[in-house]
């Protein structure tokens, strides 16, 4: 008997064949995140209350991806997480509350009933729901990278850590007692996006992405001087204006100044973690990260990549719904 495991996310789909706890195949598909297939299967507006043409669109997309396994294994469930969850995706899953470890998630699991699973027959499905909290009266939300947290923690043997988690919407997650106790998500990675397509800055910024490491330096440096975030990015067209910089080295002198400011928030919530672990995809965002922490004063304790973690997660996930 075997079981697939999902990460769907907004921008990327991951998918892993386990069998006897163990993973022995995987695969990816570009260009198959929620929002990318959710902009162009709903672009037509009198789609977007059908929920029998949703649950069919991304069964359809399911099976097409994960076809091979299910002619050749028995596939008892089909675990997925992230966006997938979400009310852009096949089902709103809604949200567990902060404080929740793995024992919790595997209880809210959403499995799919006959109406629900857009006719896909050939194994049964379970959506997890995604994490909630409140803090000082403000919401915070994350999907998939709870379970990535508690996988990284299990990796690792222990019980609590603080993770950095680097994204498209960047997050900041404290578990204790092997449960996750608080989070909070940055907007960093989009607004980087955006600064890069339009507005001001963006004709500045056109051409190859590539590391500069001294114009990173000097936007962590920028913001480490306590300005207003808004004022500091006025810093990239200023400095562009003043000198004929490179457009890698304005991209980089950009980065380090969101990058920068995120630091400086994180040490204004989080108090002197004793186990900071970065939790990204190894390459140029990670080593980013990295020297970011450790510039702020804080020390990278452990490494590990998405892929590891998420698998670790839901393996531990599929270990607890055996028992009950």
């Amino acid at each position: 008997m075997s079981e697939i495991i999902v990460d769907w996310g907004s921008t990327n789909f991951r998918a892993f064949l386990v069998t006897d706890g163990k993973i022995i195949d995987r695969r990816t598909a570009p260009g198959h995140g929620v929002l990318q297939l959710y902009a162009a299967a709903f672009s037509d507006a009198r789609l977007l209350n059908n929920e029998a043409y949703r649950t069919k669109f991304y069964a359809d997309i399911l099976r097409a991806q994960t076809g091979p396994w299910l002619q050749r294994h028995e596939i008892f469930t089909i675990f997925m997480c992230g966006a997938i969850g979400s009310r852009e995706g096949w089902l709103n899953t809604g949200y567990c509350d902060a404080p929740a470890g793995l024992s919790s998630l595997a209880k809210s699991i959403r499995y799919l009933d006959a109406h629900e699973n857009g006719g896909f027959l050939e194994a049964r499905i379970g959506i997890l729901p995604g994490l909630a909290t409140r803090r000082h009266g403000r919401y915070d939300i994350m999907r998939s990278e709870e379970i990535k947290s508690l996988g990284a923690l299990t990796h690792f043997g222990l019980r609590d850590g603080v993770f950095c988690i680097p994204g498209t919407h960047c997050k900041w997650v404290t578990v204790k007692e092997g449960r996750i106790v608080d989070f909070y998500s940055v907007m960093t990675g989009e607004l980087y996006n955006i600064l890069q397509i339009n507005g001001s800055l963006a004709p500045l910024l056109t051409g190859q992405q590539q590391e500069d490491e001294q114009s990173f330096i000097q936007g962590l440096a920028l913001s480490a001087e306590g300005h207003d975030l808004l004022s500091d990015l006025w810093q990239v067209r200023s400095q562009k204006i003043r000198a004929e910089y490179p457009p890698q080295h304005l991209q980089s002198y950009l980065s380090g100044i969101l990058i920068g400011h995120e630091l400086r928030q994180a040490k204004s919530v989080i108090k002197d973690p004793q186990n900071l672990i970065l939790l990204s995809d190894f390459g140029n965002r990670q080593k980013c990260y990295r020297r970011a922490i450790e510039s702020a004063g804080w020390t990278v304790t452990n490494e590990i990549e998405s892929e590891t973690a998420v698998c670790e997660g839901m393996l531990g996930l599929i270990s607890l719904c055996r028992q009950t």
